[in-house]
């Protein structure tokens, strides 16, 4: 069967949360931009893009498929558009992100972002915060 992604509706936050590596990814919610990738109507993939003080967070990718992570930044980087974006990246998924037009910060970074990168990252988690400048 073909990995597809698409926006979670509101009625499968409950199934989106129960899937999320929240330590990672931190807690989904209805405010937030869901996009999961499925494969045989399971989960296999999930990004998490927030406004959060004013910033537009993409908070990683998970990712359970090989082709869940091509397909997740092509759907994120629709929503993106030109805006501009912080994203806290694992070093697996930096690469991808950065052929998205994501780099490393050229501007201060914000504080709460760097309490957040702290608070997430655990002994086999190393995160680094990327920066997409609006276009």
């Amino acid at each position: 069967m073909t990995v597809i992604a698409r926006l979670v509706r509101p009625a499968e936050l409950a199934a989106v949360k129960a899937y999320a590596d929240t330590a990672r990814l931190g807690e989904p919610s209805l405010a937030d931009l869901l996009v999961v990738a499925e494969n045989d109507a399971s989960y296999v993939g999930l990004v998490r893009l927030s406004h959060e003080r004013g910033e537009l967070i993409l908070h990683g990718l998970q990712a359970d498929h090989l082709e869940a992570p091509a397909l997740l930044m092509q759907d994120a980087a629709r929503w993106i558009a030109h805006q501009a974006c912080w994203a806290l990246a694992q070093a697996v998924d930096s690469p991808l992100m950065i052929e998205h037009g994501f780099t490393e910060p050229d501007i201060q970074i914000p504080e709460f972002l760097l309490e957040l990168k702290a608070s997430r990252e655990t002994g086999d988690c190393a995160l680094q915060i990327l920066h997409r400048a609006a276009k």
